[in-house]
C-alpha cells in the first residue's frame, strides 16, 4: 500500500497524485491519498473536481494511524526537494 500525503494547491496536488499513481502502478500496490494537511490549511483539496479516478481519500488522522498499524505501507511525503531515492520504490 502506498500513501501519498497531499499538500499545496492544484499544481502540487496533480504532481503528487501523478507520482503516487505511477508508483502504485509500478509496484502493483493500492494508492491512498492522505488529505489530513487540508484540515488546518487555508488551501482546499480541489483535485477531486478533475475527472480523475482518485481511489481512496483519507481525511481523518486516526484512520491513517490504523492503516499504518495494520498494513505494510510506503509513505511518500513531499519535502520540497526532489529525492531521487523515491524513484526506486
Amino acid at each position: 500500500m502506498i500513501i501519498i500525503k497531499l499538500r499545496g494547491g492544484l499544481g502540487n496536488q496533480m504532481f503528487q497524485y501523478a507520482f503516487g499513481r505511477a508508483c502504485s502502478i509500478k509496484t502493483r500496490e493500492h494508492l491512498l491519498l492522505d488529505l489530513t494537511w487540508y484540515t488546518n490549511s487555508k488551501r482546499k483539496f480541489i483535485l477531486n473536481e478533475m475527472k480523475v479516478s482518485l481511489g481512496c481519500l483519507i481525511k481523518n488522522p486516526r484512520i491513517l494511524k490504523l492503516i499504518k498499524f495494520f498494513k505494510k505501507t510506503t509513505i511518500l511525503q513531499d519535502k520540497g526537494v526532489f529525492e531521487e531515492k523515491n524513484l526506486n520504490i
